[in-house]
């Protein structure tokens, strides 16, 4: 199982409950943070390199909760996920060397550039590659046409706890409230 997040928090809001179902049942998940996070809070009083090494922090503690261990962090800046140089050459290299066979990934229709550029880029790597995994879309910021239920109940409160660990994002939306509805 891959897991795209564009940012640390969209693998924890947006299917993490999924992400410890599928701990619990052994499957081997590697999730990749395509940014650095570093535009989570414009107003932040911590230099650009704390406040990435913060979010990368929380990223390690929530999927710690989730039960995910072999995380892989790019170095690509907020909103410039589209534009970054050799992105697209990176993905395919790790759909070629993990060869996943499912894929989760921001919905096409998510309003974030970074979650549309995420999207994009996997589509066109998977074009480029001719490889058919199955892949789940997840819900961040819009709601999307479901065509599959996941029931998280058993897993909910792992869900909670790492959202939890997000406390630099908490602080500025309500995520967690968002989530869980």
């Amino acid at each position: 199982v891959l897991v795209l997040s564009p940012h640390p928090d969209d693998e924890t809001f947006g299917c993490g409950g999924s992400l410890v179902l599928h701990a619990r049942a052994g499957d081997p998940v590697k999730v990749v943070f395509l940014t650095n996070g570093a535009q989570g809070d414009p107003e932040s009083d911590l230099s650009r390199s704390d406040y990435v090494a913060l979010r990368r922090r929380e990223s390690q503690e929530a999927c710690a909760v989730l039960g995910m261990t072999d995380l892989e962090f790019w170095p690509y800046e907020d909103r410039s996920l589209s534009e970054s140089r050799g992105v697209l050459n990176r993905m395919m290299q790790t759909l070629e060397g993990f060869r996943p066979d499912l894929i989760y990934a921001p919905s096409p229709l998510e309003f974030h550039p970074d979650h549309r550029a995420a999207c994009f880029l996997l589509t066109e790597a998977l074009r480029c590659l001719d490889r058919d995994p199955d892949i789940a879309f997840y819900e961040v910021g819009q709601p999307l046409r479901v065509n599959r239920l996941v029931d998280i109940t058993p897993v909910l409160e792992e869900k909670h706890r790492a959202i939890r660990s997000y406390e630099s994002q908490l602080a500025l939306h309500p995520y967690e409230d968002v989530c869980m509805g």
